[in-house]
């Protein structure tokens, strides 16, 4: 009798390691997805802030239209990744087509990039753009103050 108790807890005990191990295996691919898709997520925030700044960047000179230089103000400290975002804008009459991009690279102990792990753009067109100074009294830099005093 206490053989057979002992070949049935072994018996168990294996079965439970044989699904653990299994588990094990599907884990493991699973936290990969995870990780990369918060890292898709996280380039498209960035690109989503190089739109913004596009925005800005034309709400300050309408005549503005190229490539912006790559912005890495979004680093932290400590962490393994660089983060970058930049954004093109073309002029068509009152209509400007901004792109914003975000770029998640894993980061070398040197500090440099390393492998690309995340890449996003986003499209933006704006019309009725013209490119006239605001009237006299309007708060054309959004300061909450009337810029023509």
């Amino acid at each position: 009798m206490k053989s057979q108790a002992l070949i049935l807890a072994i018996f168990i005990m294996f079965i439970g390691a044989v699904i653990s191990v299994g588990l094990m295996h599907m884990w493991e691919p699973t936290m990969m997805a995870n990780s990369l898709q918060k890292q898709n997520l996280i380039a498209f925030y960035i690109a989503q802030a190089g739109v913004e700044r596009a925005k800005v960047e034309v709400l300050n000179n309408v005549s503005l239209s190229g490539n912006s230089l790559d912005f890495t103000d979004l680093d932290i400290t400590g962490d393994n990744y660089n983060f970058y975002y930049n954004f093109s804008v073309s002029i068509s009459g009152t209509q400007r087509d901004i792109t914003g991009r975000g770029v998640v690279y894993e980061r070398n102990s040197d500090g440099s990039d390393g492998k690309l792990l995340a890449h996003r753009e986003i499209a933006v067109t704006i019309d009725g753009i013209s490119d006239t100074s605001p009237p006299d009294g309007v708060d054309d830099d959004l300061s909450g103050m009337d810029q023509s005093l």
